[in-house]
């Protein structure tokens, strides 16, 4: 049963998938890790960059908690100054600085020393810029008078106590760290991470660092996917030794990879070679959910599970790799996460030159985009597309999601664009 002739015949009499749309293995993927979410966990907030929200993060004041200045001056009562003229003079009678408030109550035509931040004092209601003052001892002459009210915060004027500054399920980055910190949270409630395992499989890897022997190249996907991995919200296992292209090594590292992991991630060995034992070491002693899809990069992707845990099989090509990434172990570290696919940012784009694909796979292009003279966004597909081609892979700024279907596009077309990276519309900023 080890030929590929006979995989194929058992996977077609058990009903399992082949060569199936990236939409459809997108729902098998879900449908499979859908109820394994992996609970909570409480972090430090200085632990939680890059971390799913479990929970809402509410604000218990409003924000501002209180009346401040927006600048250094002095404050005063705008109804109180001197028959409200456009230069006037006021008695100063003390100081509110940022952590120190002034505690007496302002009498008419009297001002306080104020710096940004600070409480405004009692009886006070506007604000002027010590760049329009000059103060002699305690007389302090305004030159020009602002707007009533003018350089104050007011309690509340952003959120009132209760509101919700981030919400469960989106990722938090430093902004929204920054807000979290703003609500008084020292430590936040988040998803735990999946465990991920990653397995490089072929003779011709060597660990960098390492010395090449003719033939032999270096293991580079196990970093691409270990960073992947953490990009996606996941957490890499210590990235193993490349494997060798035999069956009972692989089917004991698999298992080892079970004990420990929430996913296991393979790269190589789910072709259709001769060294490639993946389908028939599943169909053996696991269970496979699809194998194929159509897109390019990407065709031998794999799925499936091993002692109960789900194995994901992407290409052994670096581009290959990086794509099937994107498009199923994304969705599949959302999944065990418990939250809905990714939706990564996608925008609208002119073609710089015409697009003809005349395959009926999907394609996923490297593509440089940028903005032109005329503040429109425009889009190239990088030269040399092959799934071995890393240079291009490293100069891509998007990725262009091409259709399934045969299909040309005029240069000036509308295309869909989307971020290299694994961002998504609705990650916490």
């Amino acid at each position: 049963m080890d030929t590929l002739a006979d995989i194929e015949s058992l996977l077609q009499a058990r009903g399992i998938p082949m060569r199936l749309p990236l939409a459809q293995a997108q729902v098998l993927i879900a449908t499979a890790l859908v109820g394994r979410e992996l609970g909570v966990e409480r972090v430090e907030l200085s632990s939680a960059a890059g971390r799913h929200l479990a929970a809402d993060v509410l604000i218990d004041h409003p924000l501002p908690a209180f009346d401040n200045s927006a600048m250094d001056g002095y404050a005063y009562s705008a109804a109180a100054a001197t028959e409200r003229q456009a230069a006037f003079t006021l008695r100063c009678v003390g100081e509110s600085r940022a952590g120190a408030r002034y505690s007496g109550q302002l009498a008419a035509g009297q001002c306080v020393r104020i710096s940004t931040g600070a409480v405004m004092p009692a009886g006070a209601d506007t604000v002027v810029m010590q760049e329009h003052t000059a103060r002699d001892g305690d007389q302090v002459q305004v030159l020009s008078a602002p707007a009533p009210g003018a350089n104050v915060r007011r309690a509340g004027e952003e959120c009132a106590a209760g509101s919700r500054l981030l919400a469960r399920g989106g990722r938090l980055h430093a902004r929204g760290l920054s807000l979290a910190a703003t609500a008084g949270s020292s430590a936040l409630r988040v998803l735990r991470q999946p465990r991920v395992a990653i397995l490089s499989g072929g003779d011709e890897l060597v660990a960098p660092g390492g010395s090449l022997q003719p033939g032999q190249i270096y293991d580079s996907n196990s970093q691409l996917l270990a960073a992947l991995v953490a990009e996606a919200g996941g957490r890499a296992l210590p990235v193993a030794a490349a494997q060798r292209d035999d069956p009972d090594g692989l089917l004991d590292a698999l298992t080892r990879c079970a004990s420990a992991a929430d996913l296991i991630l393979t790269t190589g060995g789910a072709s259709v070679g001769d060294h490639d034992h993946l389908p028939a070491l599943l169909l053996r002693h696991g269970c496979v959910h699809f194998w194929k899809i159509q897109l390019k990069p990407g065709m031998p992707a794999l799925f499936g599970e091993l002692a109960g845990k789900p194995v994901l099989a992407l290409p052994g090509n670096p581009v290959s790799a990086y794509i099937t990434f994107r498009a199923l172990a994304w969705p599949a570290i959302r999944a065990l996460l418990g939250l809905p696919p990714p939706q990564p940012r996608r925008w609208l784009a002119r073609l710089e030159e015409p697009l003809v694909k005349r395959h009926p796979r999907g394609e996923h292009l490297r593509g440089s985009a940028w903005i032109d003279a005329q503040g429109q966004c425009r889009v190239r597909a990088l030269q040399g597309q092959e799934s071995h081609r890393v240079l291009s892979l490293a100069a891509a700024n998007v990725i262009l999601p091409l259709p399934e279907g045969p299909a040309e596009w005029p240069a000036g077309a509308l295309v869909a664009v989307e971020s290299i990276g694994l961002e998504e519309a609705d990650d916490h900023p």
